[in-house]
């Protein structure tokens, strides 16, 4: 949490990241401890999603560098740590990635596609969940996609989660990405 919300928000990403790699590094080299991890279920997912983070860290922070090659190296890296739903910020940022070949595009607009895909099925599966309607909402218009369908889930999100800060700044981007500059500044000022 402290990585996430306060480090990476404020754009200490190498601080995020050499955080993020204390707590791996520890875990590696506690054997006891990687292994008793390893055999539960939900301690390996947090590993892998920490792992996760600490690429996606270092990814943020090579970009600021412009180090675009190294950059997307950690990106891929990030991607493969997944464990089962694909973390939106990574894909926007693989999307954003410069100097990118057509083939690479092309397998990340596919990433994208598909990740857009799988959250609509647990939308149909989970009707009452936010959470879902804002990750929709949080890629598509962050990348490519349906602009208005994006308006509509950021609503629904703030329908079943009223004055959420990250979902109204969600709603502030749809409405960006859909060319809607006045409720755009509306909802990020709200």
């Amino acid at each position: 949490s402290l990585a996430i919300w306060c480090l990476h928000d404020r754009g200490e990403d190498q601080e995020a990241a050499d955080l993020m790699a204390e707590v791996c590094e520890a875990v590696d080299a506690d054997l006891q401890l990687k292994q008793t991890m390893m055999q539960d279920n939900e301690l390996r997912y947090l590993m892998s999603d920490l792992r996760k983070s600490r690429e996606f860290f270092t990814a943020c922070e090579l970009n600021k560098q412009g180090d675009h090659a190294a950059e997307r190296k950690h990106l891929d890296l990030a991607y493969a740590y997944q464990t089962d739903m694909q973390d939106p910020d990574i894909l926007i940022a693989m999307y954003r990635l410069p100097g990118q070949d057509e083939e690479y595009r092309a397998k990340v607009q596919e990433r994208i596609r598909q990740a857009a895909e799988d959250v609509d099925q647990l939308i149909e599966k989970y009707p009452n969940e936010a959470v879902w309607y804002n990750h929709w909402a949080w890629l598509v218009s962050n990348t490519e996609g349906d602009f208005l369908k994006a308006i509509r889930y950021s609503h629904k999100s703030l329908e079943l989660s009223p004055e959420s800060p990250s979902y109204l700044d969600t709603l502030g981007r749809c409405y960006y990405a859909a060319g809607d500059l006045e409720n755009a500044i509306r909802y990020q000022r709200q």
